[in-house]
C-alpha cells in the first residue's frame, strides 16, 4: 500500500503527448492520467512507498521517457 501520493505535472516535446501518455499508462505507480491543454500536457497521480521511492521513480522511470521536456512534482499532504 502506498504511503505517499503526488501529482506529477508533465510538459512534453511538441507532438509527443500521446506517446508519453501511452508509456506512463503502463507504469504501476501511476494511479491515473489526464491529458491537459495549456502549459502542462499531462497530469498523473503517483502512489509510492516513500520519498526515496518517489525520487528514484521520477529520476529513473519518468525523466528517462523520450519526449518529456519538464516535470513538476507536488506531494499530497492529506
Amino acid at each position: 500500500m502506498a504511503n505517499l501520493s503526488a501529482f506529477l505535472l508533465i510538459q512534453t516535446e511538441v507532438g509527443s503527448e500521446r506517446n508519453v501518455y501511452g508509456r506512463l499508462s503502463q507504469i504501476d505507480e501511476v494511479d491515473f492520467l489526464y491529458e491537459l491543454f495549456g502549459e502542462w500536457d499531462i497530469i498523473a497521480k503517483i502512489d509510492v512507498d516513500s520519498v526515496e521511492h518517489l525520487d528514484g521513480f521520477i529520476s529513473d522511470k519518468i525523466r528517462t521517457i523520450n519526449g518529456i521536456k519538464l516535470t513538476s512534482t507536488i506531494i499530497i499532504s492529506r
